[in-house]
């Protein structure tokens, strides 16, 4: 008698439906008739590399994808006392870390020695020439 008690909220809960939202309007936007030998295959040029990754995070509209830039290298900028701690191990005082402007997770870090730009884990630098 447990059991028949223990599955009945299962079964009720199992024959509610899940509803799909709702889709969007039609548009009318009228279609020119072209014959199949005009039509265009869309070309799937992609390298493997690219094959599990959504097209759509892949070719996303400009506007968002320079919000993501921007969220990116905020969200990963390194720590001053990560950045202090790395360079003092090559005997530098670092001053500041800050975002390059135009780039993805690149960090310019200025030490008493001259500028760096590294990468977000402070691994691989290059000193700025000028």
């Amino acid at each position: 008698m447990r059991k028949l008690l223990f599955f009945i909220p299962l079964i009720l809960f199992a024959q509610n439906q899940i509803l799909m939202p709702p889709m969007p309007p039609n548009m009318n936007i009228e279609k020119k008739h072209v014959n199949k030998s005009q039509q265009k295959k869309p070309e799937n040029n992609l390298p493997k590399e690219c094959k599990i990754i959504p097209p759509m995070l892949i070719f996303m509209p400009p506007p968002l994808e320079s919000d993501l830039i921007k969220c990116k290298n905020k969200l990963f900028l390194p720590k001053l006392e990560v950045a202090k701690k790395v360079f003092s191990k090559k005997n530098m005082k670092v001053k500041s870390v800050s975002i390059v402007e135009g780039f993805v997770e690149l960090y310019k870090v200025s030490t008493d020695k001259g500028d760096f730009y590294c990468n977000k884990t402070l691994n691989k630098c290059f000193k700025v020439a000028k």
